[in-house]
């Protein structure tokens, strides 16, 4: 896994998945997928 650092204000983030496609593109068979996912300690989740 990758960590993208924030400054903990509201951004836009931006990152290259070019390599992760292209390994999709090749070995199809062997796809892991892509999580894109965010920690933010000032929320939490309750159903």
């Amino acid at each position: 896994g990758k960590n993208l650092p924030t400054r903990g204000t509201a951004e836009w983030l931006s990152f290259d998945v070019t390599d992760t496609v292209r390994e999709w593109l090749l070995r199809r068979e062997s796809n892991l997928g892509l999580e894109i996912s965010i920690h933010c300690p000032c929320h939490t989740f309750q159903p």
